[in-house]
């Protein structure tokens, strides 16, 4: 049986938050319909029942910002 829990990073529209640990998806990117932003500094734990279905994946690309960036907030250098 797998962990209750799920780390996420929220996503918003709200463009005026960018910083270092903000990664920009256009829209269309993993079927959003408007431009958005990952927050990588606010991950959280959220239940695994508060989820039910995909809506969309990102692609390699952005992954990638997204460990950077995540890596950034937690202060980890990239090399460790």
């Amino acid at each position: 049986m797998g962990w209750r829990s799920l780390m996420v990073v929220p996503i918003t529209t709200m463009l005026k938050h960018q910083s270092p640990t903000s990664v920009f998806l256009p829209l269309g990117t993993a079927s959003l319909s408007r431009d958005s932003l990952v927050l990588c500094h606010q991950i959280t734990t959220l239940d695994r029942g508060k989820f039910s279905d995909v809506i969309g994946a990102l692609p390699a690309p952005y992954l990638r910002q997204v460990k950077l960036a995540l890596l950034k907030a937690l202060a980890i250098s990239a090399r460790d």
